[in-house]
Order: C-alpha cells, then sequence, then structure tokens
C-alpha cells in the first residue's frame, strides 16, 4: 500500500457513539468560551476604618465630599448647596447649571441604589454597569462618566449671542487639582442631596 492510498477504518458502533458524544458537548462549550472577569473586591479601597458597609461608607463619603467642595470652592459658581442659580450672562441658559439634582440626573434618587451605586465607587473607583445592581445600570454609568470627564475637563458654555464680546462663565477643569478620589467624593456628596431619607 503506498502513502496516497488511504485506509477506511470501520469504528465499532460503541465506540463511534461516544466519540460523536463528546465531540457535540465540547465543541459547543469551546465556542462558549469567554475570558473570567472577577466582581470586584467588596472593601474599598479608601475607606476609613469603621466604614465597612454601604450606609456608613456613603455618610462619610459625602461629609468629605461636601468639605472638597468647599475647600475647592465649587459654591462660588454652583451655589453653597449645589443649587445653582447664579446669573451668567451671555451664556444659553442664562444661569450657572444646579448640581444638587445629580440623583435624579443618574437615576439614583433610592437610597438602595444610590448605596449600591456609591459602594462600588468607593470599591472600584468607579462604576461598571456589568457588576451594578440598579435599574438603567447602563444610563447611571453613562451619566457617571459624563459627570467625571465635565469636573477633569471642565467644558464650555455656549454663547447666546455670538455677536457679544462678553464670554459667559465655563466651567473649569480640575484635572490637575483633585484626585479621582477627591472628584468621587463630591460626585457622592451632590447625589446625596437628592437622595430620599431613610424609611421615606
Amino acid at each position: 500500500m503506498n502513502r496516497r492510498e488511504r485506509r477506511t477504518v470501520v469504528m465499532p458502533e460503541e465506540r463511534f457513539r461516544m466519540l460523536l458524544a463528546a465531540l457535540l458537548f465540547i465543541v459547543p462549550a469551546l465556542g462558549c468560551a469567554q475570558p473570567v472577569r472577577r466582581k470586584p473586591e467588596s472593601k474599598p479601597p479608601y475607606t476609613a476604618a469603621g466604614e465597612t458597609t454601604p450606609k456608613a461608607y456613603a455618610r462619610a463619603a459625602a461629609a468629605r465630599g461636601e468639605e472638597l467642595y468647599r475647600r475647592a470652592q465649587c459654591g462660588v459658581c454652583h451655589g453653597d448647596k449645589a443649587e445653582g442659580g447664579r446669573r451668567n450672562p451671555n451664556s444659553v441658559q442664562d444661569t450657572i447649571v444646579a448640581q444638587d439634582n445629580m440623583a435624579e440626573r443618574l437615576f439614583l434618587t433610592y437610597r438602595e441604589d444610590f448605596e449600591a451605586a456609591i459602594w462600588m465607587i468607593g470599591r472600584t473607583g468607579t462604576l461598571e454597569a456589568e457588576y451594578l445592581d440598579v435599574p438603567r445600570a447602563p444610563a447611571v454609568v453613562e451619566q457617571y462618566r459624563n459627570t467625571v470627564k465635565i469636573i477633569l475637563d471642565g467644558s464650555t458654555t455656549g454663547k447666546k449671542d455670538a455677536a457679544r464680546r462678553r464670554a459667559p462663565i465655563n466651567m473649569p477643569y480640575w484635572r490637575d487639582e483633585l484626585s479621582m478620589q477627591e472628584i468621587n467624593e463630591i460626585i457622592i456628596w451632590l447625589l446625596s442631596l437628592g437622595v430620599e431619607e431613610d424609611g421615606a
């Protein structure tokens, strides 16, 4: 028999069935294989002693965030309680945007949703929709990331009248002034302003 001739091997029926069953199981399983992603650790990396629950972390982070908001003088434009309303001549909106409604904009007005989100921020330094167990998680994460980007990079306010020389007040960038942890704590304080009270 030369090399080009092929042999036909006849397998016993039982052996054929076992091989077929193995192939039917293994081949689909190979196609579904994906890298395993681990959930974030459950303990926040930058919490102080005693902040071992979402509620305790929320309280402490919000207090730190309020202090940072005051120290960075955000209230000069946004108001002491982030209520906005300061006049912004020649801007499209006429006033500085309020931030005390951030919980509503991020769909986090229910305390349990707020605590779940800020606990994740505390554990990981960000929000990931894949692990965030709140309604509308992708929208929450998108709004959170937009907020972080505006704080980091600032934003330009549109002019109402392009012919006027007076430029409106723009949001300054804080990338060089605030750490990501500090930005998150300010966001947590702003979120806490619009969250329902316990027992509400």
